[in-house]
């Protein structure tokens, strides 16, 4: 495989996992689907950003083969978070700045991506999401993106710290 076409592919698994992250809080009832939706381009863009800070972290760190999940979700979080993909379907619509739809995305993508490393990567998500603490742990995390400075790494490191407990 070339590596464009390993570049595609990756392309292709993130759009993948950030649309089913996406559908699967409005699922859940985490926002109201018909006031929200995917914006193509703004999405492409977080992809194609995700894709070079990736290539960029594999030539500072030396990697020569896949990275682990928790940068996965670090790096796309902060992708997720700059380019901001899910925006409202009307712009007239009153208070609809205040929903936090992308920090929402941006966390369950990062879960996702870190379950998706095998069965018990997924058991050990599972199991932290069932936690009491989850909930104040979710509004920290929220509340960081939404208002506080991160850089990428910081991201990863608060998934690499999930994955390891």
């Amino acid at each position: 495989m070339t590596d464009d076409q390993k570049r595609d592919n990756n392309a292709h698994k993130r759009i993948e996992t950030f649309v089913k992250a996406y559908a699967a809080l409005a699922d859940n009832g985490k926002f109201d689907r018909n006031k929200f939706t995917i914006n193509a381009s703004f999405a492409s863009n977080a992809v194609k950003h995700y894709l070079d800070d990736l290539d960029a972290l594999k030539k500072r760190y030396g990697i020569t083969d896949l990275v682990q999940t928790p940068k996965i979700a670090g790096l796309m979080a902060n992708a997720i978070l700059k380019f901001r993909p899910i925006v409202p379907i009307d712009g007239r619509e009153p208070n609809i700045s205040g929903v936090d739809i992308n920090e929402y995305v941006a966390i369950y993508h990062g879960l996702v991506a870190c379950a998706g490393d095998g069965k018990a990567n997924e058991d050990k998500i599972r199991q932290f999401m069932r936690k009491s603490s989850f909930k104040n742990w979710f509004k920290g995390m929220r509340f960081l993106l939404k208002n506080r400075n991160y850089t990428a790494e910081s991201l990863y490191m608060i998934f690499e710290t999930i994955c390891s407990m």
